[in-house]
C-alpha cells in the first residue's frame, strides 16, 4: 500500500513535467529519475523546467488534497513539491531558494502554520488554499485557476474512490490547464454549463445521473487500467 501511494504521489509532481513538452517527446525517449526519497525524486522533477513559484503538498496521510494541484501546477507553469507536516524537507528546501511564491494545498491538519510561516520569514508570498473537507477544497483550487486563466474545461472525479483514476488524467489537467475536481460520486454544487466537462472513472466510482446531469463525457471503464486507457486514447 505505502509503494502503491509512493507511486501516485510521484505522479502528482511529474504532471509538471510534462505539462511542457510534446506528447511526441514524452514517448520519444526514456529517463530514470530516482533519489534516495520521494522528497529529491519530485525535487529532480521539478529541476527539469525554471520556475519562480511552487505547490507544496503533504502525501503522508493522503493525497487527497494533491490531487486538484496538477491543473493549477499547468496554469501557474509551477512544480509539486512535497512536505511534510511541520518541518520542510531540506530535498524540498533547496527547491524553494529561487522561488517568491508558494501555494499551499490543504489546512493545518495537513502543512501546519509553523511551516507556512518558516516560509513567510524567507520572504515569500504564500498562499494557502483549504477548505472543510477534500472536496471543497478542490473547488477553491478551481477557483484559483479560474482566476488566472478562465477555466473551460474540467476533470470530475471520485474524491474518496476515485484517486487512481485522478493520477490518470493528472497530465492531462496539468497540459490543459483544468482543474480535478473532487466529487461525492452522485452530484456537484455547481453548473457546468458552457464548460466541457469530462467525468473520470467507471460507473462504481461516477454515476450515470451525475455523467447526464452535468452533460459530461466519461472517461471510464470497468478497473482503474480501462480507465487509464481511455484517457489514453
Amino acid at each position: 500500500m505505502k509503494f502503491y501511494k509512493r507511486i501516485l504521489t510521484l505522479t502528482l509532481s511529474i504532471s509538471f513535467v510534462f505539462a511542457n513538452i510534446q506528447l511526441v517527446d514524452a514517448i520519444s525517449s526514456v529517463e530514470k529519475i530516482q533519489g534516495k526519497n520521494k522528497y529529491e525524486i519530485a525535487g529532480k522533477i521539478a529541476d527539469k523546467n525554471a520556475y519562480k513559484t511552487a505547490i507544496l503538498i503533504n502525501t503522508s496521510n493522503s493525497i487527497a488534497d494533491g490531487l486538484s494541484a496538477s491543473g493549477l501546477a499547468g496554469a501557474l507553469n509551477a512544480p509539486i513539491l512535497l512536505t511534510e507536516k511541520n518541518t520542510i524537507p531540506t530535498e524540498t528546501s533547496a527547491r524553494l531558494k529561487n522561488v517568491s511564491k508558494v501555494y499551499i494545498i490543504g489546512g493545518t491538519y495537513s502543512i501546519s502554520t509553523s511551516v507556512e510561516n518558516s516560509l513567510k520569514s524567507k520572504k515569500m508570498k504564500v498562499v494557502r488554499i483549504k477548505g472543510n473537507d477534500r472536496i471543497k477544497t478542490s473547488y477553491n483550487v478551481a477557483k484559483e485557476i479560474n482566476s488566472i486563466k478562465k477555466v473551460n474545461t474540467v476533470m470530475l472525479t471520485n474524491a474518496y474512490k476515485g484517486e487512481a483514476d485522478a493520477i490518470s488524467i493528472a497530465s492531462v489537467a496539468a497540459r490543459d490547464k483544468a482543474p480535478i475536481i473532487l466529487t461525492n460520486g452522485q452530484s456537484i454544487p455547481f453548473s457546468t454549463s458552457g464548460l466541457k466537462s469530462y467525468v473520470i472513472g467507471g460507473t462504481a466510482s461516477m454515476s450515470t445521473t451525475l455523467v447526464n446531469n452535468t452533460k459530461s463525457t466519461r472517461l471510464g471503464g470497468s478497473t482503474r487500467f480501462e480507465t487509464n486507457k481511455a484517457i489514453i486514447k
